[in-house]
This record gives structure tokens, sequence and C-alpha cells, in this order.
């Protein structure tokens, strides 16, 4: 098998989003992506940001598809994350750099096709707002009252399950495999992990024995799924 010709993109959230730095839980390039890199010879395409909303995930989506990767890992979160608006200038053709990327210790945002401190839509959870240097008092407050007085979690959690169906549908349209994140034989151990060690100290949330098995499980799907890489 010649790992050397398959292309990983990997879309998603904290959980999906590789790390530059030595970490004390996972070490040095200790998340999934890296380990497929390093120990399986994958080429891997970042585009995962810690605390991204579906919609963003989507955005990431979208242009992962644009690259013909070969395989398509993606992952959904929670419906209550938001998207802001820090400026107009939105355009539908930019696709994901309209949105901020910061973060300089996460792999994608050293990465061409991700927008910059300049970019004009922030997607990001609600959980510490208020010391989000990029939203001012007024975004916040209209945050706030929109999520207490218009937004309902449940029905944004039926539309996100219908586009990531859509989505999903797109990438296998594309001649590409499609892998969901938190499916049981895929990621799911990750979540275990971290809901059994929520006081563990990592942005993707678990140890690099965890990532280790992602990584052997994501391997083992696309040698079972891709014929030719057998």
């Amino acid at each position: 098998m010649d790992e050397n010709k398959i292309t990983i993109a990997v879309c998603g959230e904290s959980y999906c989003a590789a790390s530059t730095v030595d970490l004390k839980e996972s070490g040095l390039r200790g998340h999934f992506s890296q380990i497929l890199e390093d120990q399986y010879g994958y080429k891997v395409l970042h585009f995962a940001y810690g605390g991204f909303s579906n919609t963003g995930i989507m955005f990431q989506i979208q242009e992962a598809v644009k690259h013909q990767p070969n395989v398509i890992v993606y992952n959904k979160t929670w419906a209550s994350r938001v998207n802001i608006k820090l400026k107009d200038g939105f355009r539908p053709a930019e696709g994901l750099k309209n949105f901020v990327y910061f973060n300089p210790h996460m792999s994608s945002t050293h990465e061409p096709w991700t927008g910059t401190q300049e970019a004009c839509i922030l997607s990001t959870v609600v959980q510490g707002l208020e010391n989000q240097p990029l939203v001012s008092r007024e975004k916040l407050q209209a945050t706030k009252q929109y999520l207490t007085e218009i937004f309902d979690y449940d029905m944004q959690q039926v539309l996100d399950n219908w586009l990531f169906e859509y989505w999903h549908d797109k990438i296998t349209t594309a001649g590409i495999l499609p892998l969901c994140f938190n499916d049981v034989d895929v990621g799911k151990v990750a979540y275990d992990f971290s809901q059994a060690n929520q006081t563990i100290d990592s942005p993707f949330h678990t140890d690099r024995a965890t990532q280790e098995q992602v990584a052997a499980n994501i391997h083992r799907k696309i040698v079972d799924k891709l014929p030719q890489t057998k």
C-alpha cells in the first residue's frame, strides 16, 4: 500500500484541530492528523479550528471538497455555537476566507485557504466570549440577547443535521470518502476519553494514546473503503 498517494482533509472543531506546540498530554505532533502524516505517510490538509460552529465547519467542508482529497474526516458540534459578523464584507465566493482563524498554535491557521484576523465572521463558542478582543461590548450584548430570546437549540440542531446530510452527500458525489469523526469506529473513543477525563489539559481533549487509536481507526477505514490502497 502506497499511503503517500492518499490525501486526507480534516474538518471540524477542537477534536479535529491539530496543534503546533509541544503539549503536556500528547507531546509534539500528537494529534491524530499529525500521526496520520508521521506514522502512516498520508498527506493531510488542515481545515479544523477549535471552537468553530457547525456553520463554520460546513464552510470548511465546502473548501475541502474543492481540493479533491481522497478522504474527508469531519466532525459536528453543538448547535448553540455562534457566527458573529465583525464587519461588513462577507463574500460567498471567498468561502472559508470569510472566517477568522486567529490562534497561531492551530495548524489550520497557517493554511492558505483560511481567513485572517481581518476576516469578517467569527465562528465561536459563547463561553468566554466576553474575553474575546475581537467582539465589542455591543456585539456581546446582541449575541446574548439573540441566544436568550430568539435562538431555539432543538430547531437549530435539526437544521444542522439536515445540512450535514447535504454535505455528506456532496462529499460522496465528488468521489471522496466521508468519515464522520464521532462514529464509533472512527473518533468516538476521543469523546469517551474526554468525558471520563474532563480536567485533562489538551486543546483536543485527549492524550496521545487516544489520538493514536483514532489515527489507527481512520487508517483501517481507508484500507477497507479504498480498495486501490491495498
